[in-house]
């Protein structure tokens, strides 16, 4: 695959997977009360973003560069980490829930999120990064596929 198509690939897989995230979080919200979207989107602690504090669309941004960026190091890192794909997907989801449990407790920096003991915000969190995870994994592995089948095809 050329250079242009992983990287269309990383954008497209890395936007609909935060965009699904940030949605998720936007309806928990919605419906429980807890702040997980404000969570999700917060940049309060960030000194150099703090001016950007209830800039929705500058904070969307910002939030689906990391997805951007952390489908590209899956993209990139986990088949040569992995030979086996049901190995490479529970690292997905594994990742997904592990970066979810080290941010929550960013909740702490803020006065607009969840308490840090608020385990309902903790449920709709992990809840959300685990389909954050299934999301990505699917896509890797349709992506992992189509390799396979590109580089059995003949020249």
């Amino acid at each position: 695959m050329d250079r242009r198509s992983w990287l269309v690939q990383i954008l497209t897989v890395g936007t609909i997977s935060g965009l699904l995230l940030g949605s998720v979080l936007y309806i928990a919200q919605r419906l429980s009360g807890d702040s997980v979207f404000t969570l999700l989107m917060n940049v309060d602690y960030i000194p150099v973003l703090r001016q950007t504090v209830g800039i929705l669309w500058i904070e969307w941004v910002l939030h689906l560069i990391v997805s951007v960026v952390l489908t590209g190091v899956i993209w990139t890192l986990y088949p040569r980490l992995f030979r086996s794909m049901q190995v490479a997907k529970a690292w997905i989801v594994g990742t997904a829930m592990v970066i979810g449990l080290l941010l929550f407790p960013s909740t702490v920096l803020s006065d607009r999120t969840p308490a840090i003991q608020d385990a309902s915000a903790w449920f709709w969190w992990m809840l959300a990064h685990f389909i954050y995870g299934l999301v990505l994994m699917q896509f890797y592995q349709i992506y992992q596929t189509h390799q396979q089948a590109k580089s059995k095809e003949p020249a």
